[in-house]
Protein backbone atom coordinates (compact mmCIF):
# COMPACT_ATOMS: atom_id res chain seq x y z
CA UNK A 1 0.00 0.00 0.00
CA UNK A 2 1.85 3.32 -1.43
CA UNK A 3 0.85 6.61 0.91
CA UNK A 4 1.25 10.11 -0.42
CA UNK A 5 1.89 12.51 1.26
CA UNK A 6 2.77 16.57 0.97
CA UNK A 7 4.75 18.43 3.94
CA UNK A 8 4.27 21.63 5.24
CA UNK A 9 6.08 24.74 6.78
CA UNK A 10 3.43 26.58 8.01
CA UNK A 11 5.94 29.07 10.08
CA UNK A 12 7.31 32.18 8.85
CA UNK A 13 10.97 31.12 9.11
CA UNK A 14 12.76 27.87 6.87
CA UNK A 15 14.41 25.18 8.77
CA UNK A 16 17.39 25.16 9.48
CA UNK A 17 19.81 25.02 6.47
CA UNK A 18 21.32 20.81 5.60
CA UNK A 19 19.57 19.75 8.78
CA UNK A 20 17.59 16.34 7.22
CA UNK A 21 14.43 15.23 9.64
CA UNK A 22 11.97 12.07 8.66
CA UNK A 23 8.50 11.60 7.47
CA UNK A 24 7.14 8.12 8.62
CA UNK A 25 4.12 6.44 7.54
CA UNK A 26 2.90 3.44 10.45
CA UNK A 27 0.51 1.06 9.93
CA UNK A 28 -1.89 -0.19 12.69
CA UNK A 29 -4.48 -2.54 13.63
CA UNK A 30 -8.01 -0.84 14.33
CA UNK A 31 -9.52 2.41 13.95
CA UNK A 32 -8.44 5.35 15.37
CA UNK A 33 -9.69 8.69 14.92
CA UNK A 34 -7.54 10.86 17.14
CA UNK A 35 -4.23 11.27 18.48
CA UNK A 36 -2.01 13.86 20.25
CA UNK A 37 1.69 12.74 18.59
CA UNK A 38 2.98 9.52 17.86
CA UNK A 39 0.46 6.58 18.66
CA UNK A 40 1.56 4.28 21.60
CA UNK A 41 0.35 1.10 20.43
CA UNK A 42 2.01 -2.05 18.28
CA UNK A 43 3.12 -0.52 14.70
CA UNK A 44 2.60 -3.55 11.90
CA UNK A 45 4.85 -2.11 9.61
CA UNK A 46 6.31 1.08 8.87
CA UNK A 47 7.96 3.59 5.76
CA UNK A 48 10.36 6.30 6.10
CA UNK A 49 12.05 9.20 4.01
CA UNK A 50 14.35 11.74 4.86
CA UNK A 51 13.71 15.37 4.03
CA UNK A 52 14.08 17.98 2.76
CA UNK A 53 15.94 16.22 -0.54
CA UNK A 54 19.53 16.36 -1.13
CA UNK A 55 18.69 17.53 -4.77
CA UNK A 56 17.51 20.67 -2.99
CA UNK A 57 21.06 22.29 -2.93
CA UNK A 58 23.75 21.73 -1.14
CA UNK A 59 22.50 22.83 2.12
CA UNK A 60 18.87 21.94 1.69
CA UNK A 61 15.94 23.67 3.54
CA UNK A 62 12.19 23.90 3.42
CA UNK A 63 11.44 27.47 3.11
CA UNK A 64 8.28 29.58 4.84
CA UNK A 65 5.01 28.35 3.62
CA UNK A 66 6.97 25.80 1.19
CA UNK A 67 5.88 21.92 0.81
CA UNK A 68 7.08 18.85 -0.26
CA UNK A 69 5.09 16.22 -2.06
CA UNK A 70 6.26 12.25 -1.46
CA UNK A 71 5.51 9.13 -2.42
CA UNK A 72 6.66 6.74 0.88
CA UNK A 73 8.05 3.34 0.29
CA UNK A 74 4.91 0.33 0.36
CA UNK A 75 3.21 -0.60 3.71
CA UNK A 76 2.94 -4.26 3.54
CA UNK A 77 -0.61 -5.38 5.27
CA UNK A 78 -0.52 -8.91 6.56
CA UNK A 79 -1.44 -11.94 4.66
CA UNK A 80 -4.14 -12.32 7.02
CA UNK A 81 -5.45 -8.79 6.86
CA UNK A 82 -9.38 -7.99 7.57
CA UNK A 83 -11.64 -5.75 9.28
CA UNK A 84 -10.02 -1.87 10.54
CA UNK A 85 -6.51 -0.58 9.84
CA UNK A 86 -5.11 2.92 10.79
CA UNK A 87 -2.43 4.53 9.01
CA UNK A 88 -0.06 7.58 10.52
CA UNK A 89 1.87 9.57 8.66
CA UNK A 90 3.83 12.03 11.19
CA UNK A 91 6.70 14.69 10.48
CA UNK A 92 9.82 14.60 12.80
CA UNK A 93 7.77 11.88 15.53
CA UNK A 94 9.10 12.99 18.88
CA UNK A 95 9.32 9.49 19.56
CA UNK A 96 12.66 8.56 17.56
CA UNK A 97 15.57 7.10 18.83
CA UNK A 98 17.73 7.83 20.22
CA UNK A 99 17.44 11.73 19.82
CA UNK A 100 13.65 12.22 19.51
CA UNK A 101 12.69 15.48 17.68
CA UNK A 102 15.29 16.73 15.48
CA UNK A 103 13.60 20.13 14.27
CA UNK A 104 12.64 22.78 17.16
CA UNK A 105 8.96 23.96 16.62
CA UNK A 106 6.65 26.20 17.88
CA UNK A 107 3.77 22.98 18.17
CA UNK A 108 5.70 19.72 18.20
CA UNK A 109 2.61 17.27 18.36
CA UNK A 110 -0.49 18.50 17.46
CA UNK A 111 -0.28 19.31 13.89
CA UNK A 112 2.87 17.20 12.85
CA UNK A 113 0.44 14.40 11.90
CA UNK A 114 -2.37 12.86 9.78
CA UNK A 115 -4.78 9.55 10.71
CA UNK A 116 -5.80 7.44 7.61
CA UNK A 117 -8.63 5.22 8.53
CA UNK A 118 -9.60 2.29 6.31
CA UNK A 119 -10.75 -1.46 6.09
CA UNK A 120 -10.05 -4.55 4.47
CA UNK A 121 -12.53 -7.53 3.69
CA UNK A 122 -11.39 -10.88 2.80
CA UNK A 123 -12.82 -11.78 -0.67
CA UNK A 124 -12.28 -15.32 -2.66
CA UNK A 125 -10.59 -16.02 -5.22
CA UNK A 126 -12.14 -16.79 -8.16
CA UNK A 127 -10.35 -19.48 -10.52
CA UNK A 128 -11.19 -19.75 -13.79
CA UNK A 129 -10.05 -21.60 -17.29
CA UNK A 130 -8.23 -18.69 -20.11
CA UNK A 131 -10.34 -18.22 -22.87
CA UNK A 132 -8.56 -20.31 -26.02
CA UNK A 133 -5.47 -21.47 -23.86
CA UNK A 134 -6.50 -25.29 -25.14
CA UNK A 135 -3.55 -26.53 -26.40
CA UNK A 136 -4.46 -30.26 -26.48
CA UNK A 137 -5.45 -32.98 -29.20
CA UNK A 138 -8.61 -33.19 -31.02
CA UNK A 139 -9.67 -36.38 -32.81
CA UNK A 140 -11.21 -39.41 -33.14
CA UNK A 141 -9.44 -41.78 -30.34
CA UNK A 142 -9.76 -45.63 -29.82
CA UNK A 143 -9.51 -46.46 -26.29
CA UNK A 144 -6.68 -46.60 -24.64
CA UNK A 145 -4.49 -44.49 -26.89
CA UNK A 146 -2.80 -40.80 -25.85
CA UNK A 147 -4.38 -37.47 -25.65
CA UNK A 148 -2.11 -34.79 -24.62
CA UNK A 149 -4.49 -31.96 -23.07
CA UNK A 150 -3.45 -28.84 -22.33
CA UNK A 151 -5.02 -25.67 -20.87
CA UNK A 152 -4.22 -22.58 -18.35
CA UNK A 153 -6.26 -21.53 -15.08
CA UNK A 154 -6.44 -17.80 -13.86
CA UNK A 155 -7.32 -16.59 -10.69
CA UNK A 156 -9.20 -14.08 -12.08
CA UNK A 157 -9.91 -11.91 -8.53
CA UNK A 158 -8.36 -9.27 -6.67
CA UNK A 159 -7.56 -11.60 -4.07
CA UNK A 160 -4.50 -14.52 -3.82
CA UNK A 161 -5.17 -17.86 -3.16
CA UNK A 162 -4.70 -18.83 0.93
CA UNK A 163 -3.33 -21.96 2.40
CA UNK A 164 -6.64 -22.78 3.49
CA UNK A 165 -8.35 -22.02 0.34
CA UNK A 166 -9.38 -25.29 -1.44
CA UNK A 167 -9.93 -26.01 -4.95
CA UNK A 168 -10.31 -29.53 -6.22
CA UNK A 169 -10.55 -29.36 -10.24
CA UNK A 170 -11.77 -32.28 -12.48
CA UNK A 171 -11.39 -32.72 -16.03
CA UNK A 172 -13.54 -35.02 -17.35
CA UNK A 173 -15.14 -36.08 -20.52
CA UNK A 174 -18.83 -35.19 -21.15
CA UNK A 175 -21.69 -36.00 -23.61
CA UNK A 176 -22.57 -32.04 -22.98
CA UNK A 177 -21.49 -29.04 -21.87
CA UNK A 178 -22.69 -29.46 -18.47
CA UNK A 179 -21.32 -31.42 -15.80
CA UNK A 180 -23.28 -34.57 -13.77
CA UNK A 181 -22.52 -37.22 -12.11
CA UNK A 182 -21.77 -39.75 -14.80
CA UNK A 183 -19.26 -37.82 -16.43
CA UNK A 184 -16.27 -39.65 -16.81
CA UNK A 185 -13.46 -38.25 -14.68
CA UNK A 186 -10.05 -38.24 -16.31
CA UNK A 187 -7.82 -36.43 -13.68
CA UNK A 188 -8.69 -34.94 -10.73
CA UNK A 189 -5.93 -31.79 -9.79
CA UNK A 190 -5.68 -29.78 -6.38
CA UNK A 191 -5.46 -26.61 -7.29
CA UNK A 192 -5.70 -25.40 -3.19
CA UNK A 193 -3.48 -22.86 -1.40
CA UNK A 194 -1.51 -26.05 0.00
CA UNK A 195 -1.14 -27.52 -3.22
CA UNK A 196 -1.04 -26.44 -6.96
CA UNK A 197 -2.71 -23.26 -5.87
CA UNK A 198 0.05 -22.21 -3.66
CA UNK A 199 0.35 -18.07 -3.14
CA UNK A 200 -1.17 -17.81 -6.60
CA UNK A 201 -2.12 -14.26 -6.83
CA UNK A 202 -4.56 -11.98 -8.50
CA UNK A 203 -4.18 -12.37 -11.98
CA UNK A 204 -1.54 -15.23 -11.87
CA UNK A 205 -2.21 -18.29 -13.85
CA UNK A 206 -1.48 -21.79 -13.68
CA UNK A 207 -0.62 -24.39 -16.88
CA UNK A 208 -2.07 -27.86 -16.84
CA UNK A 209 -0.42 -29.87 -19.23
CA UNK A 210 -0.25 -33.80 -19.61
CA UNK A 211 -0.84 -37.21 -21.58
CA UNK A 212 -3.41 -38.96 -20.45
CA UNK A 213 -4.86 -42.64 -21.57
CA UNK A 214 -8.48 -42.68 -22.92
CA UNK A 215 -11.16 -44.93 -21.50
CA UNK A 216 -11.58 -48.19 -23.16
CA UNK A 217 -16.01 -48.55 -22.10
CA UNK A 218 -17.00 -45.12 -23.90
CA UNK A 219 -17.81 -44.10 -27.26
CA UNK A 220 -19.27 -41.31 -29.09
CA UNK A 221 -18.62 -37.51 -28.70
CA UNK A 222 -17.05 -35.67 -25.80
CA UNK A 223 -16.74 -32.43 -24.67
CA UNK A 224 -13.71 -32.05 -22.33
CA UNK A 225 -14.78 -30.17 -19.23
CA UNK A 226 -13.57 -28.48 -16.17
CA UNK A 227 -15.61 -28.88 -12.85
CA UNK A 228 -14.60 -27.08 -10.13
CA UNK A 229 -16.15 -28.91 -6.63
CA UNK A 230 -16.08 -26.64 -4.47
CA UNK A 231 -17.39 -23.82 -6.54
CA UNK A 232 -19.76 -25.62 -8.82
CA UNK A 233 -17.96 -23.82 -11.91
CA UNK A 234 -17.65 -25.57 -15.30
CA UNK A 235 -15.56 -24.82 -18.25
CA UNK A 236 -16.01 -26.44 -21.69
CA UNK A 237 -12.37 -26.62 -22.59
CA UNK A 238 -14.02 -26.02 -26.19
CA UNK A 239 -17.62 -24.76 -27.34
CA UNK A 240 -17.80 -28.23 -28.94
CA UNK A 241 -17.23 -31.44 -29.08
CA UNK A 242 -13.66 -32.71 -29.64
CA UNK A 243 -13.04 -36.42 -28.32
CA UNK A 244 -14.67 -38.91 -30.31
CA UNK A 245 -13.97 -42.60 -28.71
CA UNK A 246 -13.88 -45.85 -30.75
CA UNK A 247 -14.07 -49.02 -28.21
CA UNK A 248 -14.85 -52.52 -28.36
CA UNK A 249 -16.14 -52.38 -25.28
CA UNK A 250 -13.77 -55.12 -23.73
CA UNK A 251 -13.12 -53.15 -20.18
CA UNK A 252 -14.78 -54.05 -17.35
CA UNK A 253 -15.33 -52.16 -14.32
CA UNK A 254 -15.89 -53.00 -10.98
CA UNK A 255 -17.08 -51.57 -8.05
CA UNK A 256 -15.09 -52.26 -4.39
CA UNK A 257 -17.15 -50.17 -1.76
CA UNK A 258 -14.31 -48.86 0.56
CA UNK A 259 -15.19 -46.21 3.10
CA UNK A 260 -13.52 -44.83 6.72
CA UNK A 261 -14.75 -47.94 8.13
CA UNK A 262 -13.04 -50.40 5.89
CA UNK A 263 -9.74 -52.22 6.64
CA UNK A 264 -7.28 -53.05 4.72
CA UNK A 265 -8.33 -56.55 4.40
CA UNK A 266 -11.55 -55.79 3.40
CA UNK A 267 -10.16 -54.38 -0.26
CA UNK A 268 -7.72 -56.77 -0.54
CA UNK A 269 -9.99 -59.56 -0.37
CA UNK A 270 -12.50 -58.12 -2.21
CA UNK A 271 -9.57 -57.48 -5.10
CA UNK A 272 -8.74 -61.39 -4.91
CA UNK A 273 -12.34 -61.90 -5.94
CA UNK A 274 -12.51 -59.76 -8.64
CA UNK A 275 -9.55 -61.37 -9.95
CA UNK A 276 -11.34 -64.62 -9.67
CA UNK A 277 -13.95 -62.85 -11.84
CA UNK A 278 -11.77 -61.41 -14.53
CA UNK A 279 -9.36 -63.72 -16.62
CA UNK A 280 -6.97 -60.77 -17.57
CA UNK A 281 -6.04 -58.07 -16.32
CA UNK A 282 -4.07 -54.93 -17.50
CA UNK A 283 -5.11 -51.80 -16.04
CA UNK A 284 -6.22 -51.18 -12.88
CA UNK A 285 -6.95 -48.00 -11.13
CA UNK A 286 -7.46 -47.36 -7.43
CA UNK A 287 -9.69 -43.92 -5.69
CA UNK A 288 -10.65 -43.44 -2.45
CA UNK A 289 -11.90 -41.04 -0.21
CA UNK A 290 -10.75 -39.32 2.93
CA UNK A 291 -8.12 -37.92 4.50
CA UNK A 292 -4.37 -39.99 3.85
CA UNK A 293 -4.50 -42.12 7.08
CA UNK A 294 -1.62 -44.83 8.51
CA UNK A 295 -4.50 -47.02 7.00
CA UNK A 296 -4.36 -45.80 3.70
CA UNK A 297 -0.53 -46.05 3.68
CA UNK A 298 -0.74 -49.30 5.38
CA UNK A 299 -3.21 -50.31 2.13
CA UNK A 300 -1.12 -48.78 -0.44
CA UNK A 301 1.89 -51.46 0.55
CA UNK A 302 -0.06 -53.92 0.57
CA UNK A 303 -2.20 -53.31 -2.66
CA UNK A 304 1.77 -52.58 -4.18
CA UNK A 305 2.46 -55.79 -3.24
CA UNK A 306 -0.48 -57.60 -5.09
CA UNK A 307 0.32 -55.83 -7.60
CA UNK A 308 3.84 -56.89 -8.16
CA UNK A 309 2.67 -60.61 -7.49
CA UNK A 310 -0.37 -60.25 -9.86
CA UNK A 311 1.55 -58.08 -12.42
CA UNK A 312 -0.84 -55.14 -12.36
CA UNK A 313 -0.23 -51.68 -12.85
CA UNK A 314 -1.59 -49.34 -10.50
CA UNK A 315 -1.99 -45.71 -10.16
CA UNK A 316 -3.40 -43.42 -6.95
CA UNK A 317 -4.61 -39.80 -8.15
CA UNK A 318 -3.85 -38.03 -5.42
CA UNK A 319 -6.63 -36.69 -2.78
CA UNK A 320 -9.67 -38.19 -4.89
CA UNK A 321 -12.65 -38.07 -2.96
CA UNK A 322 -14.86 -40.81 -4.22
CA UNK A 323 -15.06 -43.03 -1.25
CA UNK A 324 -15.25 -46.36 -3.15
CA UNK A 325 -12.66 -48.10 -4.66
CA UNK A 326 -12.84 -48.15 -8.60
CA UNK A 327 -10.86 -50.58 -10.58
CA UNK A 328 -11.13 -50.52 -14.20
CA UNK A 329 -9.45 -53.33 -16.01
CA UNK A 330 -9.28 -54.24 -19.94
CA UNK A 331 -7.53 -56.83 -21.62
CA UNK A 332 -4.01 -55.84 -23.04
CA UNK A 333 -3.31 -54.97 -26.63
CA UNK A 334 -2.38 -58.58 -27.61
CA UNK A 335 -5.89 -59.85 -26.54
CA UNK A 336 -7.71 -57.81 -28.26
CA UNK A 337 -7.54 -59.52 -31.43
Amino acid sequence: MVVSATVTNQSSVQTQNGVFFPVEARLFEGRITAATGPIDRNILDRERLIIPFADQGITPTLLPNDSISLNLPPLRLPADADGNYTIQVIVDPSDMQPLGSIVAESEEDTDNHLLINFSITQGVPTLQVNPNSFTGEVGTFRGLEPVRIGFTVRNNSNFAIETNDNYTARVVLSLNDTFNTEDFILREFDLGGDALGAQLLPNETVQLDWIQQMPDNLEGDYYLLLHIEETGQVFPLQNTPVINLNSKNEGQIKIADYDENSSSTDLINQILDLREQISVFQDVSVRWGGNTSGEQLALQTQIDALVIELGYAIKTPARDRPRTCLLYTSPSPRDRG
